[in-house]
Order: C-alpha cells, then structure tokens, then sequence
C-alpha cells in the first residue's frame, strides 16, 4: 500500500510541476536589476546555463551571475520590449528591443538596440542562451575616433 501511495503522489508531483510556467522571458528581463541579479538568474536559469553572447561565452549560474552583475552595475535604466516570440517543445526565439542608459555606454545617453536570443529549457529553467546583437552599435560605435571609423565603413559598405 506504500509503494503505491508513494508512486502516487510522485505522478502527481509531476503533473503539478509540469503544469507551472517558468519566468518569462521579458518578466526576467524586466526584473533584473543589480541588487536582486542571482535571485533571479537562479529562478530564471538552471545551474548548468550555457550563455553565449557578442562577447564571450558563460558556463555555469555563478558565472552567470557574476557575468550580469558586471554588466549591470552601471546601469541608470533597462527596458526590453518584446518584439515577437516564438516558441516550439522546449524552445524559444526571442525578437526584443532593449532600451539601456548606462554610465559607461554612449557617455549615459539612451541606447536603443535590436537583437534576438535563443533559448532552451530542461525542467522548466534555461539551460542555453545565446544573444545576437550589433555589438558595434551598442559599444564601437559610441568611442569617438573608433566609432566614426566604423559608421564610415558601414556606409561604404551600403555604398553611401
């Protein structure tokens, strides 16, 4: 009678478990900030999250977390819209504009800057994420000598 008491309420463990939705992503997005970062990357991302951006690549949530501590430290405001979303299984494509005012990006002036990120989920947290943004427009383009360098090669290479 145990045993079958105990496969029970494992079955409907599951069934509950499987019936709750993770953070969204534009509730991740929109809910980060320094000071609470590994709170929420812990609930957002499993332990084993595998990060890959413009800039590098991250293994691991305590990377992570350090990885978004970083980032946001100077941050004076962020807000991603969302775009489109696509989603299929355990998948996700995310089409987003993120809106950022930072200290050390663009002299703190408003940023606005398209991307796309892919997402994988295992047991409900991501276990991949990749991002694809203009990391030129969002950083080269804002150094002034560098900045002007490569405006000037990209409208040659739209040939204005």
């Amino acid at each position: 009678m145990r045993i079958i008491l105990a496969i029970y309420l494992a079955v409907i463990i599951d069934v509950v478990m499987a019936d709750q939705k993770p953070m969204s992503v534009v509730e991740f997005f929109n809910k980060a900030t320094y000071e609470n970062m590994e709170t929420v990357c812990k609930e957002f991302y499993s332990n084993e999250i595998k990060f890959i951006d413009p800039l590098g690549e991250i293994n691991g949530i305590e990377n992570m977390v350090k990885y978004y501590k970083n980032l946001y430290k100077n941050v004076d405001s962020i807000r991603f819209d969302a775009i489109n979303d696509f989603e299929q299984n355990d998948e996700r494509v995310f089409v987003w504009q993120m809106h950022l005012k930072h200290q050390k990006v663009g002299a703190g002036e408003p940023i606005v800057l398209d991307g796309v990120s892919v997402f994988k989920y295992e047991d409900g947290k991501v276990i991949y994420h990749r991002d694809y943004f203009d990391l030129g427009a969002m950083i080269y383009e804002k150094v002034p000598v560098l900045g002007s360098l490569i405006k000037w090669i990209k409208a040659k290479a739209h040939g204005d």
